[in-house]
């Protein structure tokens, strides 16, 4: 009891804790700096922009009707926007492989929802669930800046978007929230997100 040893699946020095011991194991339930970028950024365009672009259609629709949102993706949302025929990009619709590909000085409506398409693409085509620090910062501004403008084009109930970006970025993750986000992400799946994360104080 309380020897330690050395573990090859995670390729680090555990003390041993047997079974009569009393003592619970500690294994780590954190997950990489890049993981944890990538579960940051999907869960801002599950949660964050899918609202954005939710409240956005709710208000230039102009039916009344209430749509379900649990039901609605990012695509779906967008191929309803697209129908409204309204606050076209700046250079039209166009193949975008990254955000980046989108100035910063085209800022309309239609430019912004092009940017939370194309980032949620990014994400959900991801073949290593990661985001190096450059990138995922990369991302944050884009999306910082992009909020901003949909604070004050949607005037948002509740808290503002910028507020529940900043949450999620404070939010403390495990290894859990890491496979659950990745399956979410894959299935395209919005709802019962928050349940299983913690804001870290």
């Amino acid at each position: 009891m309380g020897k330690n040893y050395y573990c090859e699946e995670h390729a680090t020095v555990h003390k041993y804790k047997d079974y009569w011991s009393g003592e619970k194991s500690k294994a780590s339930r954190r997950i990489s700096s890049d993981q944890q970028n990538y579960v940051r950024m999907s869960m801002i365009v599950l949660e964050v922009l899918s609202g954005v672009l939710y409240d956005r259609l709710y208000i230039d629709t102009k039916t009344g009707e209430i749509l379900d949102r649990d039901k609605l993706d990012i695509t779906e949302m967008c191929k309803k926007y697209c129908a409204l025929k309204i606050n076209f990009p700046s250079k039209g619709f166009r193949k975008i492989e990254k955000v980046d590909e989108i100035s910063t000085i085209e800022d309309t409506i239609g430019d912004d929802i092009q940017r939370i398409r194309v980032i949620r693409n990014e994400m959900q085509h991801s073949s290593v669930f990661a985001l190096d620090d450059t990138r995922y910062q990369t991302l944050i501004t884009i999306v910082h800046d992009m909020l901003t403008r949909f604070d004050q084009r949607n005037n948002p109930a509740g808290e503002s978007y910028v507020k529940r970006l900043d949450e999620i970025r404070k939010m403390e993750l495990e290894t859990r929230s890491f496979e659950e986000i990745k399956e979410r992400m894959k299935a395209g799946n919005l709802s019962d997100i928050f349940f299983m994360f913690e804001v870290q104080e």
